[in-house]
């Protein structure tokens, strides 16, 4: 499957993991609009929060490594942070930014220290 953005994998990995949710992830492979994906994930039937904790991480660090192997331009943006600490920002989301859980900033260090490595074998 082609995604669009990792946006886009994420929301359409999260409805297709829980049943009733095949037109939803039609309409998601249908927009790459942000704020249209982001409404579809809410909206996301037999929702189990607790049963998606784990997928959701694979799922998010798979799209992430995926985004920045297909982009060069924003590899080279990933691995010219260095080893700053990345953090994604959002006092909303206190799951996957910071000042919270900061999940996505540590998705996207451990795919720039997963990257590096490739490049020194």
């Amino acid at each position: 499957q082609e995604f669009s953005s990792a946006e886009q994998a994420f929301m359409y990995a999260k409805a297709r993991a829980f049943p009733g949710n095949g037109a939803l992830a039609n309409e998601i492979l249908a927009t790459e609009d942000y704020t249209i994906l982001k409404a579809h994930g809410r909206n996301v039937v037999n929702f189990a929060p607790e049963e998606w904790t784990q997928p959701a991480v694979a799922t998010q660090t798979v799209a992430q490594r995926e985004k920045f192997r297909q982009n060069p331009h924003l590899l080279g943006g990933l691995l010219a942070t260095g080893d700053t600490p990345i953090h994604q920002v959002n006092p909303n989301d206190t799951v996957w930014s910071f000042p919270g859980e900061d999940k996505l900033g540590c998705i996207l260090g451990a795919v720039r220290a997963e990257v590096w490595g490739d490049m020194l074998v």
